[in-house]
């Protein structure tokens, strides 16, 4: 009896098995239909209708493989509505396992991405509680960057309360605090510390395995940074400092993280990130809305002048006459030639270029409240977590901008006169053409 239920289990199996490939083999083939520029809508539609009710009750399994999941990537991709929610019901109970999966989370981010913004509140409920531990995972934290790029303001702010503690997972979208700043505003110092600390345990994880690209992590760090006592904050600029920093440099939190970094960095520090951002980093930066905030800040706080004009100067050099009439890219030079002009300058960028660290003062209950005051230093001792410059600003801008042949002040003025009348006709660009006629603030050029 026992050999005659084995063996009808084992043939069960291996026609489970024999099942599962022919549908796989149908699927590809069908896909290879599918994908085809030349393939009409219609009979595309047709096609995905097949193939769903082939697949029902086996997408799941067909997401966790590599092909399966460019199958069904393919059917939300050309699908109508009805399929693409059709395919989102069947596998939203197992979101959180498939957006750990390398294959299966690019799945989840296509269904997000063309889900309309009625179903972003499903996505919430299938990943509430476990926002902190999908941004610790490769493959997780591209599917909450998804999730939050797709989210409302109130929605996003519901994600990063996660962050602050486990009890915040309880409060609604109209109940979440909007920042960490408010979450702190209404505690005592033993809830301060309490959060600080869950913050720490938090975000640690992430910097540590340079998981910097989703944007929600952007925000948390610029938090954390602003709000953290200074030996978390010292822990923090050691991680950041270095190549995972240009992770970040491309939105406004990240760039304002980026600049505390490089504000609050140790010389040896700062020496790092230029050196990170040498190479085709340079020309990108400089031309992004926010990245080029984070060139000016490494120009601002660098003692090396040196190492600058190895690195940073001669990258922009290299492509200066394009750079001095893009509309970002020109900041850099009108902040080197006149930083004190506020016309040039917004005051935003002015405040990053020198951001307030407003650590939290009461940061341990009272039987440890010494040991936390004691733990910020003066603002003016050199070897406070707070960056300390050596180097005069404008003996530092004199030996970046130089003099004679390829020099940076050389340069400029070669350009600015050989391309006058279109940086004439450049808002930007005529400024710039001012200030290089003029000598610069100081009159620093020869």
């Amino acid at each position: 009896m026992f050999l005659k239920y084995a063996v009808r289990r084992q043939c069960d199996q291996h026609l489970h098995i024999f099942k599962t490939r022919w549908h796989s083999q149908d699927a590809i083939m069908k896909w290879e239909t599918l994908r085809r520029h030349d393939t009409e809508s219609k009979q595309r539609e047709e096609l995905i209708s097949t193939l769903l009710k082939e697949l029902k009750g086996d997408l799941t399994r067909m997401a966790a493989s590599k092909t399966g999941s460019r199958v069904l990537q393919a059917c939300v991709k050309h699908g109508n509505p009805n399929q693409r929610a059709q395919i989102l019901e069947e596998l939203q109970p197992s979101f959180l396992e498939l957006s750990k999966s390398p294959y299966a989370h690019h799945l989840v981010c296509k269904l997000i991405d063309t889900a309309p913004k009625s179903a972003t509140e499903g996505f919430l409920k299938a990943f509430k509680g476990q926002v902190v531990k999908l941004l610790r995972h490769p493959c997780g934290s591209r599917v909450i960057n998804e999730l939050y790029l797709r989210a409302s303001g109130k929605q996003r702010t519901v994600l990063a309360a996660e962050f602050y503690g486990r009890e915040m997972i309880l409060f609604s979208q109209d109940a979440a605090p909007k920042n960490l700043a408010e979450t702190l505003s209404s505690m005592d110092d033993t809830a301060k510390y309490k959060v600080m600390q869950q913050m720490s345990i938090n975000l640690i994880p992430i910097m540590e395995k340079g998981l910097l690209d989703p944007v929600i992590v952007h925000g948390l760090v610029a938090e954390y940074m602003e709000a953290a006592p200074a030996s978390a904050v010292a822990d923090a600029v050691e991680m950041l400092a270095g190549p995972n920093l240009l992770h970040m440099v491309h939105s406004h939190h990240g760039a304002t993280a980026a600049c505390q970094v490089l504000a609050m960095a140790t010389a040896k520090q700062r020496k790092k990130v230029v050196k990170a951002m040498k190479g085709r980093h340079v020309k990108v930066m400089a031309c992004d809305e926010w990245a080029h905030i984070v060139v000016m800040a490494a120009l601002e706080h660098t003692d090396d002048t040196a190492l600058l004009r190895k690195t940073l100067v001669p990258e922009l050099l290299g492509d200066l006459e394009e750079l001095c009439q893009h509309k970002v890219a020109c900041q850099i030079f009108l902040h080197l030639l006149a930083p004190s002009s506020r016309a040039y300058v917004p005051p935003h960028v002015s405040a990053l270029l020198a951001p307030h660290h407003a650590a939290v003062t009461a940061s341990k209950p009272a039987s440890e409240a010494t040991a936390a005051t004691t733990d910020e230093p003066s603002e003016e001792s050199p070897s406070g977590v707070p960056g300390f410059s050596k180097k005069d600003a404008g003996l530092r801008r004199q030996e970046l901008l130089g003099s004679g042949k390829g020099s940076l002040a050389t340069e400029l003025t070669t350009v600015c006169a050989a391309n006058a009348t279109k940086l004439l006709l450049n808002p930007k660009g005529s400024d710039l053409l001012v200030e290089a006629a003029c000598g610069a603030e100081g009159g620093l050029q020869s």
